[in-house]
């Protein structure tokens, strides 16, 4: 990152040989420097889609009507560059639950970011697969789509996976 811009390069197998390091060094460097680097951005969709030109949006955002209005949050990170890893930084899928009392439903909308819905129960799994799986097709890049399945973060386990 600079003044002119970011840079990032996919990492292969060489690179750690010639850094002379293991995977486990170069995940668990990455855990600890990318949160400080690239800090998260969770907001919820209505104040997204407010900050978009000519995006028709007329709720208080300050308001709780505001997030019942749009229940659903966008988590990315500060520079909206392959922010969908936010999911990964230690801890931060527990604090949101927390914070909206709830499991929930991750959403991954592309690789910039994912959808974050609170979960009373898994009984709408399969539509929000389906949507996912659709905007996939019709909206990304084949380089920007992250999954075509839903993710699931449980409170009480403290554990992420796969919705079935």
């Amino acid at each position: 990152m600079s003044e002119s811009g970011n840079a990032t390069i996919l990492i292969h197998t060489n690179h750690l040989k010639l850094w002379n390091i293991t995977t486990e060094q170069l995940y668990a460097q990455a855990c600890r420097i990318t949160p400080q680097l690239l800090p998260y951005d969770f907001r919820n969709m209505t104040s997204v889609l407010s900050g978009l030109p000519h995006t028709p949006v007329s709720v208080d955002l300050g308001s709780t009507k505001a997030a019942s209005f749009c229940p659903m949050y966008v988590l990315t990170n500060a520079r909206k560059l392959y922010g969908a890893s936010c999911i990964l930084y230690p801890g931060l899928l527990e604090s949101i639950s927390e914070k909206l009392d709830s499991d929930l439903f991750i959403l991954p909308s592309s690789i910039h970011e994912v959808i974050l819905l609170p979960a009373s129960n898994r009984s709408y799994s399969k539509e929000l697969a389906d949507m996912v799986a659709q905007i996939n097709e019709t909206e990304l890049t084949t380089d920007e789509v992250l999954s075509s399945r839903i993710y699931y973060y449980s409170r009480a386990e403290q554990a992420l996976g796969i919705c079935s």
